[in-house]
């Protein structure tokens, strides 16, 4: 073979040394693979980094293709895997692969069912997996046979989900599409009972290592974030925070990984563990699939912090369970459920304080604001309105709440919509239509409208902002100075202190986390004054935010408070200790845990 270029050995050596913590055999078969002579690394067609060689395939392009950029694109991207985990018969060039890997969700395994080992090994070479293999995204399945190689996998790894969708790569026949779904369902047929019977033996050593807990006092508190999303993921760790703080000891089970989303490997953690007490975000105890018994204290969170569960599933929700305390995300369904199932089984965290997180840094002063906002196409198309007419109407309600940014609440709806017909003529009379409109002008125009006008506006006043959050890409005058929410606190907690004020955007409420975050790490926090908002119902927060009034210029407030920054930060480092003693998750837990 052709001298191997040093960019893929460095990168096969750094997938090696991944494969080598999870499938040492294989990493040892690679390790001294036998490269075959006339194999070579070259540039592809459309310009992709391939291998080309005699036995590779009929051309002699790896994976069959000499444009397998843009042949792998088109197939994975219409390729909808749903939470399952998927085979792939075959690697591919490897492209798609990468693809698959930053579409799927991080709980989801790719089985690659790959016989050839020249070809696992040529894309180790080619792409740099090493993280996907480390965490278990990604597992090579090598032996000849596809029903045999996926049941001695699951079979010896019972934590993962057998894999029930494939991709059918273009280059496979009919026919042998038809023989690999066949070998999936065969070793299906084969895995099911195997794992349903681990989960019975399992269950059965739970309630024993369980019904000895009654007589301890571990006092260990397991926290089951059963939700696949940011949000969930944080309280989860959150909340663990908290347990500890209060004296119990606590551990973590998200289902955001590989192994953790099926019953074997909730079920080994939880024996390991042995709780005492179980916290459930996401789903009741009468939702859980595995059983739990009474003597184990159970607190359900119905919702995340600041998050409605909505009449319906209010009525609809039963009784909680004996030993079983319900968490929910608004005061006010809070109180609704209390009067159902009494004051002791019912709590509520609307938002709360994470001070080991979110705690004073030095600042850098590299933005004057920093506006923490979401924005939703506000093109007409984008919501089904295509009538001239209408999208006339459409127009003119967006430039009323531009114009004036601070004026307009989502209950004022009516009034602008109202107002918008006078100025441009366009009357409705469907009360279908007029209502269908109303919705919009409430969770579309108001809330977006509104926040890209503030934040142009600071622009044009020659302010230094920073927008985080979501649905900006379409404003082209903000693309610079635009990013989404950082998932890792840390990293939010050092953006906040990057300016010297925190402008918190909303159209409901201002009892938002951001706002919580920003106090609890000593940040001057400005919000728009809402209608009823039940932030005033807070008088320990309220008296440390500072009010963007609807009667007074946006630029005008903006640069009071920018000449109070002195004073205000000095109130901030002064009665920070009290917000987070009143409002930490510590505090919060405590109350749920007596």
């Amino acid at each position: 073979m052709s001298p191997i270029p040093p960019n893929i050995v460095m990168t096969s050596r750094k997938n090696l040394d991944a494969l080598r913590t999870v499938n040492r055999d294989l990493a040892k078969r690679l390790d001294g693979f036998d490269w075959p002579d006339g194999v070579k690394f070259v540039p592809a067609l459309d310009g992709t980094l391939s291998a080309f060689g005699e036995g590779l395939s009929k051309s002699g392009w790896f994976a069959y293709s000499g444009s397998p950029r843009i042949r792998e694109q088109i197939v994975c991207e219409q390729f909808n895997a749903g939470e399952s985990n998927v085979i792939l018969p075959g690697c591919g060039q490897g492209y798609g692969l990468t693809m698959l890997l930053s579409k799927f969700d991080h709980r989801q395994s790719i089985f690659v069912w790959e016989p050839k080992l020249i070809h696992v090994a040529i894309v180790l070479g080619l792409w740099d997996l090493s993280k996907a293999i480390s965490d278990r995204r990604l597992i090579f399945l090598t032996q000849a046979e596809l029903e045999k190689s996926l049941v001695d996998f699951i079979s010896g790894h019972q934590e993962f989900s057998v894999p029930t969708k494939m991709l059918v790569w273009p280059w496979l026949e009919d026919g042998e599409c038809g023989q690999l779904s066949l070998a999936v369902e065969r070793a299906l047929a084969v895995l099911n009972p195997v794992v349903n019977r681990t989960v019975e033996v399992l269950q059965a050593e739970l309630d024993e290592t369980l019904e000895k807990q009654a007589a301890g006092n571990e006092r260990l508190v397991q926290v089951f974030g059963l939700l696949v999303n940011r949000v969930s993921d944080r309280l989860a760790r959150d909340l663990a925070w908290g347990v500890k703080k209060t004296g119990y000891r606590s551990d973590i089970f998200l289902i955001d990984q590989p192994g953790h989303n099926g019953m074997v490997g909730m079920l080994r953690k939880m024996i390991q563990v042995r709780p005492d007490t179980i916290i459930s975000i996401g789903a009741n105890k009468k939702n859980w699939k595995i059983a739990i018994p009474s003597h184990i204290r159970f607190v359900s969170f119905l919702s995340v912090p600041g998050v409605l569960l909505g009449q319906k599933v209010l009525d609809e929700l039963p009784e909680p369970e004996i030993n079983e305390r319900f968490v929910v995300g608004d005061y006010v369904e809070c109180e609704v459920l209390r009067k159902r199932f009494g004051k002791d089984n019912v709590f509520a965290i609307e938002s709360a304080m994470n001070p080991e997180v979110f705690h004073p840094l030095a600042e850098s002063h590299e933005y004057d604001v920093i506006i923490s906002a979401n924005r939703t196409d506000t093109d007409p198309a984008a919501w089904g309105i295509s009538q001239e007419s209408h999208r006339k109407l459409w127009k003119q309600i967006a430039k009323i709440i531009e114009d004036e940014p601070l004026r307009y609440f989502v209950c004022d709806a009516g009034r602008i919509i109202d107002q918008a017909s006078q100025i441009c003529g366009v009357r409705l009379s469907d009360p279908q239509l007029i209502e269908s409109l109303e919705h919009l002008v409430k969770t579309v125009l108001i809330p977006s409208c509104s926040a890209t006008a503030i934040a142009l506006q600071m622009i044009k006043a020659g302010f230094k902002i920073r927008v985080v959050g979501s649905g900006w890409e379409k404003v082209e005058a903000l693309s610079s100075s635009v990013q989404t929410m950082p998932e890792d606190t840390d990293e939010l907690n050092e953006l906040l202190h990057r300016g010297d004020l925190v402008l918190s955007l909303d159209s409901v409420t201002n009892r938002r986390q951001i706002v919580f975050d920003s106090l609890c790490a000593g940040r001057v926090v400005m919000v728009r004054r809402l209608p009823e908002d039940r932030l005033a119902d807070l008088p320990e927060i309220d008296k440390y935010v500072v009010y963007l009034e609807a009667d007074d210029e946006l630029t005008k407030q903006t640069r009071a408070a920018m000449k109070k920054l002195p004073i205000l930060r000095e109130q901030m480092r002064q009665g920070r200790a009290e917000l987070v003693e009143k409002y930490s998750f510590e505090r919060q837990i405590r109350d749920i845990l007596k």
